[in-house]
């Protein structure tokens, strides 16, 4: 399973216009994602958080090519 620092997701997720608000809890390994699904797909916010390296690599990759041909994405 992929590992992250805290601080390293929140600089993705503050980069994100669609994701309009988050909160990562550090005391119980969680976080709370508010985004928008006109834009992002829940089956795809998921599977980032998958136990499948290959599947959560295949969700993050489906919501940058989204956020891309959005015109959401600062890349």
């Amino acid at each position: 399973m992929l590992s992250y620092k805290s601080t390293d997701v929140e600089k993705i997720l503050a980069n994100m216009p669609a994701f309009k608000n988050y909160k990562i809890k550090n005391s119980t390994n969680s976080i709370v994602i508010e985004y928008d699904a006109s834009v992002i797909r829940p089956e795809w916010i998921n599977a980032m958080f998958s136990e499948s390296d290959t599947e959560a690599k295949k969700a993050c990759y489906e919501v940058a090519r989204q956020l891309k041909s959005e015109g959401l994405s600062n890349e």
